[in-house]
């Protein structure tokens, strides 16, 4: 059984309701930021603050415990891209293509990003499938990753 396909619809309207109600983060450690006493991580983004989820996957991507996967094409990656991720464009992932230095690591846990935090909600099925267990997409897109100061840009000459 292949993943599980979803209508853009469903994907946009599921979106839309997560970003409205739900605490950002992956599983329920978000839910401790709505603790008593501690203001929501809506508040501390909108007052400058770093989510927590994503400071803790910026953390874990420098310390090496975890890969920040672009799930962007080529194109968008090449407009410039995070010095420490992995170019896996969502096009490749739906044909079932991954490069080995995603695969010779499926013991570390997967951020994801796009440009806009759509994408990697279709990515992370295409990644289970392909035997990746530990994958967390994130719903910021690359710029609000980029003005949380998530990683350093890479030269535009780099390539994937």
């Amino acid at each position: 059984r292949g993943p599980m396909r979803l209508s853009r619809s469903v994907v946009m309207t599921t979106l839309a309701f997560t970003r409205a109600f739900a605490p950002r983060g992956p599983g329920l450690r978000g839910l401790a930021a709505f603790a008593p006493g501690r203001p929501g991580l809506r508040g501390l983004a909108a007052l400058g603050g770093v989510p927590e989820h994503v400071a803790e996957a910026k953390e874990a991507v420098a310390a090496g415990a975890a890969l920040l996967l672009d799930v962007r094409e080529r194109d968008e990656w090449a407009q410039g891209h995070f010095q420490s991720a992995v170019h896996v464009p969502l096009s490749a992932l739906q044909r079932g293509l991954c490069p080995p230095q995603v695969l010779s690591q499926l013991d570390r846990r997967l951020y994801l990003h796009c440009a806009a935090g759509v994408r990697v909600h279709y990515a992370a099925p295409a990644l289970h499938a392909l035997g990746c267990l530990d994958v967390v997409p994130l719903q910021e897109g690359f710029h609000e990753l980029h003005h949380y100061h998530f990683d350093d840009l890479a030269d535009a000459t780099s390539s994937s």
